[in-house]
């Protein structure tokens, strides 16, 4: 063998060395994958179940109170019972809502001058 056939040997072996390592690398990941689309599957069986006993919850609800609904929270976007159709958040996020503080509210301006003219400056008290 001359000095550059032995050279290619050692690629050679060299790349089928990595090509192994890859190969069982891929497996593993493989494997993996195949486990979390099983969880995936489970969970969204689960998620499935759930949702059907919140309906059936809600068509008893129903029948004892009235009309509710199921709607999503426009902040949160989780489902809640709501009576009426003015009702879009849920508990949690109206008590969330509830700890913020509203500035104190001052009168409209327009270049630093009030929009509106009070009745005492306007000379009609």
């Amino acid at each position: 063998m001359t000095r550059e056939e032995k050279a290619r040997a050692a690629k050679a072996r060299r790349l089928r060395a990595k090509a192994e390592t890859l190969c069982l690398r891929s497996n593993r990941l493989q494997k993996q994958a195949d486990r979390l689309y099983e969880r995936a599957d489970a969970l969204s069986s689960q998620a499935t179940a759930v949702a059907e006993k919140a309906d059936g919850l809600f068509t008893q609800a129903n029948g004892l109170y009235g009309h509710m609904l199921r709607r999503k929270c426009l902040k949160c976007d989780c489902s809640f019972g709501s009576a009426s159709s003015s009702h879009r958040i849920c508990t949690d996020c109206n008590a969330k809502n509830a700890g913020i503080k509203n500035e104190p509210s001052r009168p409209a301006r327009w270049n630093g001058n009030p929009m509106v003219v009070r009745r005492e400056e306007d000379g009609l008290l």
